[in-house]
């Protein structure tokens, strides 16, 4: 077989490594050749991973890898958005279509699962503990890679929530900034000022407060959440219904949920914020919806 020698920004983007945006810049004008011979070498290796995954899986787990329990969210409309914040405005009243959403974050003991069999990379716990806590250090394209190692052996249909389905499971039919009303109130999330044991130190572990009237624990504090949509400045010419926003600068992906070392105003339900997809973060998690 005839070697291919790739550029090395290409090989680096392949990888997943955090070239600029200068490297970037520099691929080749032989791009799609190159492409068309990654895809088939890209091929190969899945189907290698495929046979090795099948066997760790039944060595390590037996019993089937650990999932989130998913909880079923009813259809319904609702007010999204603030007002007097600029990024969560115009408000907007939102339809939005029965799906599931995961009644945790995704914790360590089912990441791991993913880290185990191959395909998700291993993360830094801080030294805060694994086991029920939120897995950290979660990239989107992480999130993503998970996702796609979930759905291929257990063959559901899991994927990110979008910002609006997000925001509609945080409320739980609530107009207040929190599910339980307004004021930040003691010891009801984990973040800056919220009163727990955890505040501005570290995560929490998932159910260590109340979930809200759906059944979902944590949706303000402990880590912030990546949801599908893309990076939108605000609420303008938003979608009325509850798919992904997608567009043109996708480079970025939408957070929700506000974190252990936030203060309660990043964590109210309408609060938004973006990153790269490739950013990862002591404070960053994610967590699972299913279609129905």
């Amino acid at each position: 077989m005839k070697l291919i020698h790739l550029p090395l920004t290409f090989i680096a983007f392949l990888v997943g490594c955090n070239e600029t945006k200068n490297e970037t810049k520099t691929l080749s004008k032989d791009k799609q050749i190159e492409s068309s011979v990654v895809a088939k070498k890209s091929s190969t290796s899945s189907q290698k991973m495929v046979q090795i995954n099948q066997e760790l899986l039944k060595s390590k787990y037996p019993n089937g890898v650990p999932i989130p329990n998913m909880i079923e969210i009813p259809e319904g409309q609702f007010q999204m958005g603030n007002s007097e914040r600029a990024k969560e405005s115009p408000v907007r009243r939102v339809s939005v279509n029965k799906f599931k959403l995961a009644e945790t974050e995704v914790t360590w003991e089912q990441y791991q699962a993913c880290v185990d069999t191959g395909p998700c990379p291993e993360k830094s716990d801080e030294d805060w503990g694994r086991g029920k806590r939120p897995a950290i250090y979660i990239s989107w394209e992480t999130a993503q890679t998970y996702i796609k190692w979930l759905n291929k052996v257990t063959g559901g249909n899991y994927r990110l929530p979008t910002e609006s389905e997000w925001e509609y499971a945080a409320r739980a039919s609530s107009e207040q900034n929190f599910y339980w009303g307004n004021e930040v109130g003691e010891n009801k999330a984990n973040c800056s000022g919220c009163g727990s044991q955890w505040d501005g130190i570290q995560t929490a572990p998932v159910k260590s407060f109340e979930p809200n009237s759906f059944g979902i624990f944590d949706m303000h504090g402990n880590v912030w959440e990546w949801v599908e949509d893309c990076f939108h400045r605000s609420y303008e010419s938003a979608p009325l219904t509850s798919e992904a926003w997608l567009g043109d600068n996708c480079k970025s992906r939408m957070l929700r949920g506000g974190s252990w070392n936030n203060g309660w105003d990043r964590m109210s339900s309408s609060s938004r914020h973006s990153n790269s997809v490739r950013m990862s973060t002591y404070n960053t998690g994610f967590r699972l919806a299913q279609d129905i």
